[in-house]
């Protein structure tokens, strides 16, 4: 028995949904920037924001964030994350950056959201055995 497309498809999926990079403006990502943005603003509706660039859904997201800091802690289960996507969302909100955290792993989004000595730190405490010239710059 062959697996579909559809269950390849939904199979890679749940592959990335638990991995822990940000690879950027995935649909889950867009999802709960426009949760965050609508529900901080009642008067804005998911239609009203539809063609906006990421960009600019990121910068709505931070003032939305300002107004209503909780909702970024009560995202529905609905809305689909990988836990680097949701680390990134949470401290590039909390931390106010520029742009959506983008990363590999943990580890390289907390040096893009903290600095590259929690980077340094963190790859100490989770490698101790590897060589120190190995950490993230």
């Amino acid at each position: 028995m062959s697996l579909t497309k559809e269950q390849i498809a939904a199979f890679k999926e749940e592959l990335r949904l638990e991995g822990q990079a940000c690879e950027g403006y995935t649909l889950g990502v867009v999802t709960a920037l426009v949760y965050i943005i609508t529900n901080a603003c009642p008067t804005i509706s998911a239609k009203d924001l539809e063609g906006f660039p990421d960009q600019a859904l990121w910068q709505l997201a931070c003032t939305a964030h300002e107004k209503r800091e909780y909702l970024v802690h009560n995202l529905p289960d609905a809305i689909r994350l990988s836990r680097g996507e949701l680390f990134a969302i949470h401290w590039g909100l909390e931390k106010k950056t520029p742009d959506l955290p983008t990363g590999s792993g943990i580890i390289e989004l907390a040096g893009i959201t903290h600095g590259p000595m929690m980077a340094r730190c963190l790859h100490a405490i989770t490698y101790p055995l590897a060589p120190r010239m190995a950490a993230p710059q």
